[in-house]
């Protein structure tokens, strides 16, 4: 069943922009867009992370190479970069950044871990590269 989200029912936003806006000496607070999670093929019902991943989007039908050099910029400078990859190193899983045009069409994949990447993938390719985030951590597109 497909989940259609709008901003109108995202209960979490005014949370999320109050707690923006009353900074705490020496805390910082960020959201992390999604966690992949699996579960393994053994009957196991305990779910293992496979991949963090970071999405933003693009008004366009493609992204210039200097529109996601700036992406990558922008990790590399703010905490948002070091505190996903901190993350995904504690629960045991690699962070990706997931750039999305406005028809979700197609795809930019940044490993963020490994530092590698752009990969530009078709909405199906996409999804094949979700179905192959695994435990191991081998998935790249």
């Amino acid at each position: 069943m497909s989940k259609k989200l709008t901003h109108l029912n995202d209960r979490a936003l005014p949370y999320r922009v109050w707690r923006w806006d009353n900074t705490i000496d020496r805390q910082w607070v960020m959201d992390i867009d999604q966690i992949e999670f699996t579960y393994l093929p053994d009957g196991d019902d305990e779910a293992i992370p496979i991949g963090i991943i970071e999405t933003t989007y693009i008004d366009n039908d493609t992204a210039p190479p200097a529109y996601l050099d700036k992406i990558l910029e922008r990790y590399a400078k703010d905490a948002q970069g070091s505190i996903v990859k901190w993350v995904a190193k504690r629960i045991g899983c690699k962070a990706f950044i997931v750039l999305f045009t406005r028809h979700l069409e197609t795809f930019y994949v940044y490993n963020l871990t490994n530092d590698r990447g752009w990969w530009t993938l078709t909405e199906e390719n996409y999804l094949r590269w979700l179905r192959s985030l695994n435990p191991n951590h081998l998935a790249v597109p």
